[in-house]
């Protein structure tokens, strides 16, 4: 094929013949015959031969080709998916052919390829979609769903604070799906809420406060709260912080993030001087005692404004004064506090013509009673210490401060008077002392002292009433008590008569001498007045 050459021989029936040549043309006029079958294709290898979908086809001769929508093979993409009908075309060598139809069904068997990338988040915005940490993951025919942790989203919390490791899954339409981790660093970028009080009260005596001591509901998201005043964790406040002090108070979480509000501090000075004594001679000849003369380094927290000897600023002796005097040195600060102590003045007559010098002891007279000498005991000598009040000068009364002596039922000026002054009650019972204020041309205001067992004078808190009662006595309550009055249109400070509270009969009998005594000179003075001149 395609042609041949043949002899053609003609003989009769004698033998005879005769031959000729002649060219034969072979045509192969008969069509291949098609078979064609379906196929199932994975788009992990998306080529197609003609091969592939030929399912026996014959021809009588060969076939020579076979054809794939008019090519050797076809290559195919998510975009054929999910069937495509082709044609296989079988052809033989004399160009014969025949046609079948095949369906090509389509697989995605491709997964994504799942990129992830670190993200920080802030708790402000505290919920991210799963794309947040997609990092260009790709698929063949596209990825349909992202979810991180199993979820479109995800909102953070305080307790997620710092890394978190999370999980993206990327997935396709045919259910591939592919997954990589990511870091997500939790920010807590919210400031805590300040809440200041509005004033604090802070008394010299314990000055140092925390932060916390002017936080007023604070709040924060995470809690975990720490307090600064000014800049620090406490701050103490010394006698230059007098009065009222802005101070800010810094409010931190635990993160750093911080929030201030500003607060009032009030610095108190409550501590009372301390008052020391020491004994002093004065000679007529230079008669006046000053309270430096028997200050013996009397000292204050914050500073001594004044002190004063028996009331005054100072005494003038005279030729009756000659003996031993019990004086009484009063110590006072800018807050009002003070403290006393007690010394013995010795006054010499120095003035004698013809003696030069002081009177040689034991070679003098003595003191003409009610002059100047000690009192004898049980006729008005000081009570004991720690039992009594303070000493008693000439007959039982208060010193009138300012003037060196009482002031008896004056009629002039502010008066305090109180009776009774001596009491005597059981452990376990309640005891009320009142003072009684005449005189008066303004607003009053009261505080009631305690003195120590160093004659100080304490302050006792919240005792502002013109009564003052204890209630519930016990054993530490016994001592001796006194209130300061004072007028603000006057501008007069005035001291009660002295309290005295005993406690029980369980005392040894020279003690309650003593105090009887005391009590009986205290109740002299009921109607003394001691005045602080305006």
């Amino acid at each position: 094929m395609p042609s041949t050459s043949v002899t053609l021989t003609v003989a009769d029936a004698a033998g005879n013949e005769d031959t000729c040549t002649a060219t034969i043309t072979v045509v192969d006029d008969i069509a291949p015959n098609a078979v064609c079958q379906n196929l199932t294709v994975n788009l992990g290898a998306p080529t197609v031969a003609a091969a592939d979908i030929d399912g026996g086809s014959t021809d009588n001769c060969t076939i020579t080709t076979l054809l794939i929508d008019g090519a050797p093979s076809q290559t195919y993409s998510c975009a054929d998916m999910p069937s495509k009908v082709v044609t296989l075309r079988v052809e033989d060598g004399a160009g014969n052919f025949d046609e079948c139809p095949a369906t090509l069904t389509f697989v995605d068997n491709v997964p994504p390829v799942a990129v992830c990338k670190n993200v920080t988040v802030n708790l402000s915005t505290p919920t991210i979609a799963a794309s947040a940490i997609d990092g260009g993951s790709t698929d063949n025919c596209g990825i349909t769903s992202r979810l991180i942790n199993g979820a479109a989203s995800r909102t953070f919390t305080c307790a997620n604070l710092g890394a978190n490791t999370v999980t993206l899954r990327v997935r396709d339409a045919a259910g591939n799906f592919d997954e990589c981790s990511a870091t997500v660093t939790v920010v807590d970028d919210i400031p805590p809420v300040a809440g200041c009080r509005g004033s604090v009260t802070v008394n010299l005596s314990s000055p140092t406060i925390p932060g916390s001591a002017l936080n007023l509901a604070s709040s924060d998201n995470c809690g975990g709260l720490s307090y600064q005043i000014d800049g620090a964790p406490s701050r103490t406040f010394t006698c230059a912080d007098l009065g009222a002090n802005t101070v800010t108070l810094t409010v931190l979480d635990g993160t750093g993030n911080t929030a201030t509000c500003t607060s009032t501090v009030t610095v108190v000075d409550n501590v009372a001087p301390i008052a020391a004594c020491k004994d002093a001679t004065v000679y007529l000849s230079s008669p006046t005692l000053v309270p430096g003369d028997i200050d013996n380094g009397s000292s204050d927290n914050c500073a001594i404004t004044s002190m004063l000897v028996n009331g005054a600023a100072s005494i003038t002796y005279g030729a009756g004064d000659v003996g031993v005097q019990s004086v009484t040195l009063r110590v006072l600060d800018a807050a009002g506090l003070f403290a006393e102590c007690t010394a013995q003045v010795t006054v010499v007559d120095d003035t004698v013509e013809g003696e030069g010098e002081p009177p040689v002891e034991g070679e003098g007279e003595p003191p003409v009673e009610g002059e100047g000498e000690p009192p004898v005991e049980g006729e008005g000598e000081p009570p004991v210490e720690g039992e009594g009040e303070p000493p008693v000068e000439g007959e039982g009364e208060l010193p009138v401060e300012g003037e060196g002596e009482p002031v008896e039922g004056e009629g002039e000026g502010l008066v305090v008077t109180a009776d009774p002054v001596y009491f005597e009650r059981p452990i376990g019972d309640s005891v009320t002392f009142e003072v009684v204020v005449s005189g008066a041309d303004g607003a009053l205001s009261f505080q009631w002292y305690r003195y120590t067992p160093d004659k100080a004078l304490e302050v006792i808190p919240d005792a502002n009433d013109a009564t003052y009662t204890i209630t519930d006595i016990i054993e530490e309550d016994a001592g001796q008590y006194q209130c300061e009055v004072y007028d603000d249109v006057l501008e007069e400070t005035v001291l009660s008569p002295m309290f005295t509270l005993v406690i029980g009969t369980g005392m040894p009998a020279a003690g309650l001498v003593a105090l009887a005594l005391a009590a009986v000179l205290t109740s002299l003075t009921g109607a003394t007045v001691m005045r602080k001149r305006k």
